[in-house]
């Protein structure tokens, strides 16, 4: 098959929707011979910033000589770019190696229990030293959840979001991502003091150490990202802007240093802070320009939505800010909205034209009991073109937020 024939026939899976559960997944693996079982995987759940640390522990691994695969969903411009090795896409060559040797095992699987199981048979054949693997939605019922003995689990912060699957309350949410927990295994939270008690409870059970992240102190906008301190790490740059990056940035650290003690001992402060100034994460407090300003983030749940607004609120205090909207209809959009209208009075809505979109008339019509001023555009490009010239003869801040869905549109500008 070639890759465009590739890519149609995981486009049709899409309709097979999310399916709960690792029977199917690990059906599918034994018949590629359980690849996931042949590599040192670190697992990485969470509501929000998973994937953040994900891309900084895999640059760390990368930079201190290891080969390091890595899988975070969903792409945001290049279908490659959830399985990557050394921080590359993986090859269009592998890929459908990958894809076709998944197809021949006859086995059924939605897109994600499809591209996991390729993920793992790529990492084992091209023998990466580690794998970074990000759950897609939850983690006890993830099917990334295959791993026996992972070299460690990291639980980033967690919130409300895909509570038809996960449980209604931040609680029930907890102790699904912690189902990735596995005996001995040490864990790296950087969780709230609430969700900790939970992990806490979790990791007794299995045995497990769990070890905090710390508290990032100073926060500071530098020039090429933000800087922060942790204990025994002073003056730490890292290559991206918005200050929760800093939480997540100390989680990558505290991992580095598990797994510096687990046999990665190539690991050390050197090359951690070279890795901070040389990650790559699109989409997340993306500085698409500064004339006029423009900030792209994938936020789309109330947990990221909060954190987003705290960085804008710190680097730009007296700045007009311009909301650009485009959101799921399964998310939590009215609270959302509620939380971007203390920022702001003027809201562009529209919609990144995916099957799940909510309408931007439906989305305008909640928006209105926010913002004074609410505007609504079917089409994305029109909606940014408003935007942008707004944004350019107010001297204000255009942010774009609600769904990574609407950050390809937007890569042209940089």
């Amino acid at each position: 098959m070639t890759y465009n024939e590739i890519r149609n026939y995981m486009i049709n899976l899409e309709g097979s929707g999310i399916r709960p559960g690792t029977g199917s997944i690990k059906r599918l693996l034994s018949k590629l011979g359980d690849p996931q079982d042949k590599i040192r995987c670190v697992h990485v759940a969470g509501t929000n910033g998973k994937g953040s640390v994900c891309a900084m522990l895999s640059q760390i691994l990368k930079e201190s000589g290891y080969k390091v695969g890595r899988y975070s969903s969903p792409a945001v411009s290049d279908p490659k770019e959830v399985i990557r090795i050394d921080e590359e896409p993986v090859s269009e060559e592998l890929y459908i190696e990958a894809a076709q040797r998944v197809i021949d095992t006859g086995e059924d699987a939605t897109v994600f229990e499809f591209e996991t199981a390729m993920a793992f048979y790529i990492f084992e054949k091209i023998k990466c030293d580690a794998a970074v693997i990000e759950t897609g939605m939850g983690g006890r019922d993830d099917a990334t959840n295959v791993l026996k003995e992972p070299a460690a689990v990291i639980l980033t912060s967690i919130s409300l979001d895909h509570m038809r699957y996960l449980g209604n309350d931040v609680e029930a949410i907890a102790q699904n991502k912690c189902g990735i927990i596995r005996d001995g295994c040490p864990v790296i939270s950087s969780c709230s003091n609430k969700d900790i008690k939970i992990i806490d409870k979790e990791c007794r059970k299995h045995n497990a150490v769990l070890i905090s992240a710390a508290t990032p102190q100073n926060i500071r906008i530098g020039d090429r990202g933000i800087v922060f301190d942790i204990d025994g790490f002073k003056d730490t740059a890292l290559s991206l802007f918005g200050t929760y990056q800093a939480e997540n940035a100390s989680a990558a650290i505290e991992a580095a240093g598990v797994l510096k003690k687990r046999g990665f001992t190539r690991i050390d402060e050197d090359k951690i802070r070279k890795a901070l100034l040389k990650v790559s994460w699109p989409g997340r407090y993306d500085k698409l320009s500064l004339t006029p300003a423009i900030i792209a983030d994938g936020a789309h749940n109330t947990g990221a939505v909060t954190a987003l607004i705290n960085a804008v609120k710190t680097e730009y205090p007296d700045k007009k800010i311009i909301v650009m909207m485009a959101v799921f209809a399964d998310k939590e959009y009215d609270v959302m909205l509620e939380l971007l209208s203390g920022i702001s009075d003027s809201i562009i809505c529209t919609t990144s034209g995916k099957e799940r979109s909510l309408s931007p008339g439906e989305l305008a019509l909640c928006a209105k009991k926010y913002f004074k001023d609410v505007s609504d555009h079917e089409n994305f490009e029109e909606a940014f073109r408003e935007g942008w010239k707004k944004a350019k003869s107010e001297d204000a801040l255009l942010l774009v937020c609600g769904s990574l869905s609407n950050i390809k549109p937007l890569l042209f500008i940089k």
